[in-house]
């Protein structure tokens, strides 16, 4: 596994991380610090169209805000030996953001570590940007520009619906798109494709101000039929339903 020292050798990962530092040298004593914890568990892990454990897994993350700047730690455990790796952390991220508002978007860029054990790692930098209209639709855009050198680009539209004071209901519909290289790497596909969609359901249960406890599932796809056709080849999966639990903890 990389060391964390590798995570700040690309000029584009220290430049970032030197910000957050100053950023956390410059706080005035008033200022607040938001830590948000996150745990699920899912009946599958699904990466940008790739079914990358077809077991049940657990993931968490956890993020932490300071003014504009933002550190997120995620990682997932898989629960069953589907890849032998039963309760062994199999993929860890470190990601750092910068999140700045402009009327009407919410604009977040910013670096991220990817971690294999016994593998090598790699690095990307993302865009993500956020309207604050009706459906907040929201495009994100990610750049391997490590081991892949690749993009993968994705688009969505979310809604929320209160159905009371404690419960409330959010649907999703998401679409990406990746080039030849983030293609080749996931599924040794060598063109450039629209590449999955997903349209998914959850409800939302409030516990306290704090604790948002959730269920839900969605249904996925792969949409080019070349690449369908290349995944369908080598035994991948194409299409499926996808279970979660989930509890949102946020700490002031």
């Amino acid at each position: 596994m990389p060391r964390i020292k590798d995570f700040a050798r690309p000029w584009v990962i220290r430049v970032f991380f030197r910000g957050f530092l100053m950023s956390l040298c410059l706080t005035p004593a008033s200022a607040q610090t938001e830590l948000v914890f996150d745990g699920m568990l899912l009946t599958h892990y699904l990466d940008r169209g790739e079914l990358v454990v077809d077991a049940p897994v657990m993931q968490a993350e956890f993020d932490m805000a300071v003014n504009e700047w933002s550190f997120n730690v995620w990682g997932n455990i898989d629960l069953t030996d589907e890849n032998d790796s039963r309760l062994d952390l199999s993929e860890t991220a470190l990601s750092l953001a910068y999140t700045m508002a402009v009327d009407p978007l919410d604009l977040s860029v910013g670096v991220t570590q990817y971690m294999f054990p016994g593998e090598s790692g790699t690095r990307e930098t993302f865009l993500h940007a956020a309207m604050l209209i009706p459906l907040n639709p929201a495009v994100g855009v990610y750049y391997d520009f490590d081991q892949i050198n690749g993009t993968y680009i994705d688009g969505s539209i979310h809604h929320v619906v209160e159905l009371s004071t404690a419960v409330s209901l959010e649907s999703r519909v998401a679409i990406g798109y990746g080039d030849a290289a983030a293609n080749h790497d996931a599924f040794r596909y060598d063109k450039a494709a629209l590449r999955d969609i997903g349209v998914g359901a959850t409800l939302l249960f409030n516990l306290n101000r704090h604790t948002v406890l959730s269920t839900g599932g969605s249904y996925w796809r792969l949409i080019d039929p070349d690449l369908r056709d290349t995944v369908e080849s080598s035994d991948g999966a194409v299409n499926g339903m996808i279970g979660k639990i989930a509890i949102h903890r946020r700490f002031q």
